[in-house]
């Protein structure tokens, strides 16, 4: 899974970032979109952002995981890894997410790109449109992003051997033919549990599954 942790990248950025501006006063609008990336010569891998003003959720960056986002009272983010063919997933609320050091900034997670990023790259370009949305290009030192401001998303996205590009977008979300996981249909254990819960099937099997689990696999790359 380790070739695949650029993708967590792009998201990794949105962790533990301070409040700025964004690149446009646009707000992000709800929607479903899917990416693909591919690294170099490897086959490519597709997966899927779903976004609203209380829910985002990344599907299959990791196979057979859907990691979903949750905004709750007074800002609190609660984060659930939920695995398809267990029917089972890892909760993490919010004192968990501190623990970690993997609180979200709420704006950036649901852009695939952390906005301080772009301005480090700015200043912007104007770039082909993606269908019939207007797009910038922000480019410096062998990486590259393509911003479509009126969705708060990436049309591209390079460096290195690494692209990922926007292949398909549906707003509003439920126009997509892809739905935000349900966590009702999944048996969930808290992450403060885990620990003691070493000789339950799944738990057992967590990390050959998912071994960036136990951190919370965006943060940190």
């Amino acid at each position: 899974m380790w070739k695949w942790a650029f993708i967590g990248s792009l998201l990794a950025a949105a962790c533990m970032v301070p409040s700025i501006a964004l690149p446009s006063d646009a707000d992000a609008p709800a929607l479903a979109a899917e990416f693909e990336t591919r690294f170099g010569k490897q086959a490519a891998r597709r997966w899927r952002l779903l976004r609203d003003a209380a829910r985002i959720e990344v599907q299959e960056r990791v196979p057979g995981v859907s990691e979903l986002w949750l905004l709750e009272g007074g800002g609190r983010i609660r984060h659930l890894r939920l695995y398809h063919e267990a029917r089972a997933g890892i909760e993490y609320d919010a004192a968990d997410l501190r623990l970690l050091e993997a609180v979200p900034d709420w704006r950036a997670l649901g852009r695939v790109v952390d906005p301080a990023r772009l301005e480090r790259l700015g200043p912007p370009e104007p770039a082909e449109r993606f269908a019939r949305w207007p797009a910038r290009r922000y480019a410096r030192d062998g990486q590259e992003v393509v911003w479509i401001p009126a969705l708060q998303l990436p049309a591209r996205i390079a460096e290195g051997e690494a692209v990922t590009r926007l292949l398909a977008v549906h707003t509003p979300a439920a126009a997509a033919p892809w739905r935000f996981t349900d966590p009702g249909a999944y048996r969930l254990i808290d992450y403060a549990d885990l620990g003691d819960m070493e000789r339950d099937p799944f738990v057992m099997r967590l990390l050959e599954i998912d071994p960036d689990a136990a951190g919370v696999a965006h943060h940190g790359h």
